[in-house]
């Protein structure tokens, strides 16, 4: 599906280009499943995206005003959370 293909991309970026995974990849999944995303949030439920990230690995990143400008629209969370390992 297309999720998982999301997914694999997700997984296969390195945390150096992590911003431009959560800005490219993401961004695209979440804009073509919009109208879905409303309805779902029209009939009282909700979304979000949760993102887990290895302290060990990870020097910091960025999310870029398209990412921040597409949750905001869509009116979706974001969660990170940070693991150690």
């Amino acid at each position: 599906t297309r999720a998982n293909v999301a997914r694999e991309r997700l997984q296969a970026a390195n945390l150096e280009s992590l911003s431009l995974a959560l800005g490219g990849a993401v961004v695209s999944f979440m804009r073509m499943h919009a109208e879905f995303i409303r309805r779902i949030q029209s009939e009282d439920g909700q979304v979000s995206l949760l993102v887990e990230l290895s302290t060990r690995s990870l020097n910091g990143f960025t999310l870029s005003p398209q990412f921040s400008r597409t949750f905001s629209d869509l009116g979706v969370a974001v969660e990170f959370d940070f693991v150690n390992g």
